[in-house]
């Protein structure tokens, strides 16, 4: 597996695999390379905890994790998948954990370059938004499958 540590133009095409940073410039994706950290993560490790306030954002670029929520597996994460974004984004509790179960080359993000990349890329916001409402639009969509 190639490193995403080798160099910065490769952390900005690998940024740019991303859904949420899909047709950004090459600006703003050199402005979003310029707020993560490149993390390699151990399987087992825990990314997010269910109701504790988020310390980082995270973009999952290799391997996977599960999200569980209320002691339950509800979901698998892999690549280009982000972790933590919807915390970040209304102050609240994380709602549910998410640890790695093969290790993971991640983008890290901590919650001060998170707001701080939100006001230096629009074009990462409006993404952002997409993404979140596209999650809500899902989830209720099942929801109302499950009642019928």
């Amino acid at each position: 597996m190639a490193s995403i540590f080798t160099s910065k133009s490769h952390r900005i095409s690998k940024l740019a695999d991303v859904s949420i940073f899909r047709n950004l410039p090459k600006k703003e994706l050199a402005a979003v390379e310029s707020h993560v950290t490149p993390l390699t993560i151990k399987a087992g490790t825990t990314l997010a905890t269910q109701d504790r306030a988020p310390h980082q954002f995270v973009l999952l670029v290799s391997g996977e994790a599960k999200v569980v929520r209320n002691g339950r597996k509800i979901a698998t994460v892999g690549p280009g998948d982000a972790i933590g974004e919807l915390s970040l984004l209304d102050g609240g509790a994380q709602t549910a954990s998410v640890v790695t179960t093969t290790d993971c080359e991640v983008l890290a993000v901590s919650v001060p370059e998170f707001n701080a990349l939100l006001l230096d890329s629009p074009q990462f916001s409006r993404n952002l938004l997409k993404s979140v409402a596209g999650r809500v639009r899902s989830t209720l969509t099942a929801a109302e499958a499950a009642h019928h």
